[in-house]
């Protein structure tokens, strides 16, 4: 019997997202929440753009020979919501969307690479998909997971959880990551609190006043996205119980 996959790609290709991120220094998250509008050579994305100086990226993105249009809807110094409208044959996107395969959004570049959650009905569709991207994208299957019958929302909602929790974790430099990881395993957070900044900068190596830069920027980024969890579940889960 033919079970459906959930499938989790990784992809290097010729692609707008991912040159404008390289031109802007590396550093940045391109995260495709929703295709607005498709034409015959054209595709409109609406899109979260996060970076330390997001003007930097709007600005390679703006360049980029693929990018028809660029409208940003709002901005901070990090953050940005715009509609993007692009070339369409440059999108993995839609190769997908040529398939039986169903492609599941959020999307997310960053790192040198496109991520993406795929819903694969068959074995046989998910070596037809392969066979279809593998000559233009350089391809990797991250995560492979056959499915049990489920509501869509539940599959859609636990992928962007995890596909986001990776996004957010890249904007993490590495300095920051350790602080934070120290800090946990340390009690930092604990209740009632098993150390301190002092402890944890002597174990790290370093001032004081430099670990606690390191681990409240590590806060700054993680904290939203477990909010923004939170709150999500909890609407699913208000959802559930109306049902």
């Amino acid at each position: 019997m033919n079970r459906p996959i959930l499938v989790e790609i990784d992809a290097v290709h010729p692609c707008w997202c991912i040159e404008s991120i390289e031109k802007a220094g590396g550093e940045g998250i391109i995260k495709g929440l929703s295709g607005l509008h498709e034409t015959r050579d054209s595709h409109t994305l609406v899109a979260e753009v996060t970076a330390p100086e997001v003007d930097r990226l709007l600005s390679a993105l703006r360049r980029h020979p693929w990018v028809k249009q660029l409208d940003v809807l709002s901005k901070t110094r990090e953050y940005a919501l715009v509609n993007v409208r692009s070339k369409v044959d440059k999108l993995m996107y839609e190769r997908i969307v040529g398939t039986r395969s169903t492609p599941l959004m959020p999307s997310y570049t960053g790192g040198g690479h496109d991520s993406l959650a795929v819903i694969v009905p068959s074995d046989n569709e998910l070596r037809r998909l392969y066979s279809l991207l593998k000559d233009d994208f350089e391809v990797k299957v991250r995560r492979k997971k056959y499915l049990e019958p489920v509501k869509p929302v539940e599959v859609s909602l636990n992928v962007s959880y995890f596909l986001e929790f990776r996004a957010v974790r890249d904007l993490l430099s590495q300095k920051q990551l350790e602080a934070f990881v120290l800090a946990s395993e340390k009690g930092y957070f604990s209740l009632p609190k098993r150390t301190s900044i002092e402890e944890l900068a002597a174990q790290a190596g370093v001032h004081t006043s430099a670990f606690s830069e390191r681990l409240r920027k590590a806060e700054a980024k993680l904290i939203p996205f477990i909010a923004q969890v939170m709150k999500q579940t909890n609407a699913q889960n208000k959802h559930n119980d109306n049902e």
